[in-house]
């Protein structure tokens, strides 16, 4: 995942990444994710935070249920 990702933007800590994506790239590593997540022992989670904001998780552990949640 971290090639797939280094490609796309760059490492800002050892398991984070920071992308500025076209609607094209950004489908293409949804895709891409996809088919190299292992949701029985791996997370990914993916901010996408243009236009309406969303959190897309692969993985067992799931999202906040708080609507009043506040990510920093």
């Amino acid at each position: 995942m971290s090639k797939l990702l280094s490609g796309y933007g760059h490492r800002v800590q050892r398991s984070a990444f920071e992308c500025v994506l076209t609607r094209s790239q950004y489908e293409k590593i949804m895709l891409k994710a996809r088919s190299i997540i292992d949701e029985k022992c791996d997370l990914l989670r993916i901010y996408k935070l243009a236009g309406n904001t969303e959190v897309t998780v692969f993985g067992n552990i799931g999202l906040l249920d708080d609507d009043d949640c506040i990510i920093i």
